[in-house]
């Protein structure tokens, strides 16, 4: 049998609960070995963690969360297009993006969706919208198969912000697709539990190191590193953190944190923006102490 790009990344962009259930089996008996044996100094291994929720999101997150992203996503590019008279100005379209070879516009699709992810990362640890992303930052222990706790809230703004430019600026639904299996590795592989800052490679490619700083709950890794595959962003925009010789040793939400059962976890940001605040007062940076991750 044959695998090829195409094939690899239809396993990511159609998954079913086969597929699903495969990966999970791939990924523990890879990135799982590896934490055994490499596991980060300094961190414990039996944090209280509800490990039946994980296998939950596992699930929950590519099979019913993405169909329902993939809708809103339908959705509001029909309105998109809707606003151009039911279509887009395609000769415009056709001049900027589809006449560049596919690899071309893959690299480009990465980047261009990973500087969207950037600044609506951010915004989801703004006040109102941290209840959705809170979810995502809510394991005390961090190792990839964690990597899938995600409120659907937070999947179909961050998706839609993305896929909207993208499809306006006319790249093809190939190249789009093909980026799938990679951002999806990336974002599993750097919640690994491992002692990685990938070297001389640190500052090109989101390492676990750095994305574990994201995670932290200690107040000089608080609202850092937002860049989901590459760190130029943070170094722009000045949000970079990854001291050398360090890791990061705690993890989770300092006040209010999602309960540890599926439907606690869905119901949460509805019931944060119900009772308020949305990010609680004493969990907002301060040069004192410390806030939620």
């Amino acid at each position: 049998m044959t695998v090829s790009w195409e094939s690899v990344a239809d396993w990511f962009v159609r998954p079913t609960a086969l597929s699903v259930g495969v990966s999970l089996v791939m990924f523990a008996l890879t990135l799982g070995a590896l934490e055994h044996f490499f596991w980060c100094p300094g961190r414990e291994r039996t944090l209280p963690r509800n490990h039946w929720l994980d296998l939950i999101f596992w699930f929950f997150t590519p099979l019913v969360t993405k169909f329902i992203t993939t809708a809103a996503l339908l959705f509001l590019l029909g309105q998109v297009v809707g606003l151009w008279g039911g279509e887009l100005p395609t000769t415009e379209r056709n001049t900027l993006v589809v006449r560049q070879p596919l690899w071309l516009q893959m690299i480009a699709v990465l980047y261009i969706g990973d500087f969207v992810h950037y600044w609506t990362h951010r915004l989801f640890h703004a006040d109102r919208l941290w209840p959705a992303h809170a979810v995502h930052h809510s394991p005390t222990e961090l190792d990839w198969f964690s990597s899938m706790r995600m409120h659907p809230v937070n999947d179909i703004v961050t998706r839609a912000a993305q896929g909207v430019p993208l499809y306006i600026l006319g790249f093809s639904v190939e190249a789009i697709f093909l980026g799938v299996p990679i951002v999806a590795l990336i974002v599993i592989v750097s919640h690994t539990n491992v002692p990685w800052t990938f070297g001389a490679f640190r500052y090109v490619v989101v390492s676990p190191v750095y994305h574990q700083w994201h995670h932290s709950s200690e107040p000089d890794a608080i609202d850092r590193n937002f860049a989901g595959m590459f760190p130029i962003w943070d170094l722009l925009f000045g949000t970079y953190y990854m001291p050398r010789g360090k890791i990061a040793t705690r993890f989770g939400c300092k006040s209010d944190p999602p309960p540890e059962t599926f439907a606690g976890q869905m119901m949460y940001p509805l019931r944060m923006w119900m009772n308020g605040p949305t990010r609680p007062v004493d969990a907002v940076p301060t040069s004192q102490e410390a806030a939620p991750c």
